[in-house]
């Protein structure tokens, strides 16, 4: 009787294609952070924020053209993308304005927390089965998450109150992506730039200052790297598995220290470094939990 071929497996080659994206999708993204929180110096967070929508939706719609609006438009589930997107337009308000108090590395720190709040909330809301390993993480990293942001005088600074926000409401994107995985990835991150170009725009000529050239330029920059960087993450999907890739997304920190330092003069401390790394090593632990359950068990061959 014939067999069955098995998938090949991915190609050595392919996979490492695929981090290299995902490392320079990372570093794109923390380089759209950088210029969000040089913006935030000179204009509101609410018109910084406008330009990061703005500029994402705009080269999509000239892209994609008329033609795949109707692709775009479809979905399984408009509420759901309408509270996801909305989730995150505040989750990216709340980060500009913790840029503009906080170094750069420290509030990317911060939002770390939120793969680990997605956990929680996934319980809660998706009624998602999470075992004691996950709890043990979510609870480190939150006490990790203390250590970073809570200072010597007994009550969090304002810049460490908007990067916890930001990551409570990044953890509801989080969540609320798996309710519209149905859709096409194109679907979603249309809904994500034309909702929160829209509801932002709503907001900003209250918080505006005409800018001059250089907040224009940058405003543009901002966009294309953020799209660029979505870019490059899509593309290492389809090089390696997620599971593989999920490790990665904490070079955001050393691009965040390395653009600190440049751009800004800036420098974590040891009690920030420490925080980060309770952190970092509880997502990674949640990620091996998570793959250790997820990977089928080995069968032993047959004598």
């Amino acid at each position: 009787m014939a067999t069955q071929d098995a998938p090949a497996p991915a190609r050595a080659d392919n996979i490492l294609l695929g981090m290299v994206l995902m490392i320079v999708g990372m570093a794109t993204l923390n380089a759209m952070d950088a210029i969000s929180k040089y913006l935030a110096e000179d204009y509101s967070g609410i018109q910084v924020a406008w330009g990061r929508y703005f500029f994402h939706l705009l080269p999509l719609l000239v892209l994609l053209g008329p033609t795949r609006m109707r692709t775009m438009l479809r979905t399984d589930n408009l509420a759901a993308q309408i509270f996801r997107a909305t989730a995150l337009v505040v989750s990216s308000v709340c980060i500009i304005f913790a840029f503009s108090l906080m170094k750069l590395a420290d509030a990317i720190a911060v939002s770390f927390i939120a793969p680990l709040l997605m956990v929680a909330l996934s319980a809660r809301f998706l009624g998602e089965h999470v075992g004691i390993h996950r709890w043990i993480a979510v609870i480190v990293g939150f006490a990790g998450m203390l250590v970073l942001v809570w200072p010597s005088g007994g009550l969090l600074d304002i810049g460490a109150v908007f990067a916890v926000n930001a990551a409570i409401f990044w953890a509801i994107g989080l969540m609320l992506t798996r309710k519209v995985r149905g859709d096409s990835p194109l679907s979603t991150l249309f809904y994500t730039a034309f909702v929160g170009t829209v509801l932002i725009s709503l907001a900003a000529p209250f918080f505006w200052i005409p800018p001059d050239w250089t907040g224009w330029a940058l405003m543009v920059t901002m966009g294309l790297l953020g799209g660029t960087a979505h870019t490059f993450i899509i593309l290492a999907f389809r090089h390696a598995s997620a599971s593989l890739l999920a490790p990665f997304n904490y070079t955001l920190l050393i691009w965040a220290i390395l653009y600190g330092w440049i751009i800004f003069d800036e420098l974590p401390g040891a009690r920030a470094l420490f925080g980060a790394a309770i952190i970092v090593a509880s997502g990674l632990y949640a990620w091996h939990r998570e793959r250790k359950v997820a990977s089928p068990p080995r069968q032993q061959p047959q004598e």
